[in-house]
């Protein structure tokens, strides 16, 4: 894209923000769209309830082939914790845009936590990172 397309766009989205009274955010870009990758590999154990054998590696695709063969050890209650997490947060973002979504998925997930006696409060992690994408 060439730097007169980029100033067009970005001048017709400030007079359309204008006109509709909208804030525009900063472009999101580079540095936080390539972070996000690392720190979604490093929530996966969590939010799948995963147990490992030792320490999980840092390396981003060694991380991802441990947890694939971590895969037998999958909880399937953590992972549906973190889908109805998202749910909660997708579903009150557009159904009542002014509730804290992330807060009240939180809550409920704590709760759940103390009915289902066998996961651990790390599946917290993942609720809090569907809270993340729901950011994005």
């Amino acid at each position: 894209m060439t730097d007169q397309t980029r100033q067009a766009i970005d001048e017709h989205l400030r007079l359309t923000a204008r006109k509709s009274g909208q804030v525009l955010f900063a472009r999101r870009g580079g540095f936080t769209s390539g972070i996000a990758v690392p720190i979604c590999a490093s929530q996966l154990k969590d939010l799948g309830g995963l147990s490992l054998p030792g320490a999980e590696p840092g390396p981003l695709f060694a991380k991802l082939a441990v947890l694939f063969h971590a895969l037998p050890t999958l909880n399937a209650a953590a992972p549906g914790i973190g889908l109805a997490c998202s749910v909660i947060i997708f579903g009150l973002r557009s159904w009542r845009p002014d509730w804290p979504g992330m807060l009240i998925a939180v809550v409920l997930a704590t709760f759940a936590l103390t009915l289902v006696k066998d996961l651990t409060f790390g599946i917290i992690a993942g609720c809090l990172l569907a809270g993340a994408f729901a950011v994005l």
